[in-house]
C-alpha cells in the first residue's frame, strides 16, 4: 500500500510503502530517500518510534526525525 506523507516541512510530499507480513513484520519504504525499515508487531509502539528515528537518523534524513516517525506509525496503524 502506498500513502503520500504531507511532511509540512517546506519539502515535496512523498510516498510510504507499508507492506504487512504474514510472520507479524511490517516493512515500511519511502523511496524518495532511499529508506527503509522493518517493525515487528509485537513491539510497542515506544521502541518502534526510537527504531524509526535511530534508523532515519543513521540514514541523515535532514527533516523532522521525530514527526515523521510519528506520521509513519499514525500510518501503519491504520493498515
Amino acid at each position: 500500500m502506498a500513502i503520500v506523507l504531507d511532511t509540512k516541512l517546506g519539502q515535496k510530499d512523498t510516498e510510504l510503502y507499508i507492506t504487512h507480513t504474514e510472520d507479524g513484520r511490517v516493512i515500511v519504504a519511502i523511496p524518495a530517500i532511499h529508506w527503509s525499515a522493518e517493525l515487528r508487531l509485537c513491539d510497542n509502539k515506544v521502541e518502534q518510534n526510537e527504531y524509526i528515528q535511530a534508523s532515519l537518523q543513521f540514514h541523515m534524513y535532514e527533516g523532522d526525525i521525530t514527526e515523521l516517525a510519528d506520521m509513519i506509525l499514525e500510518h501503519t496503524a491504520k493498515c
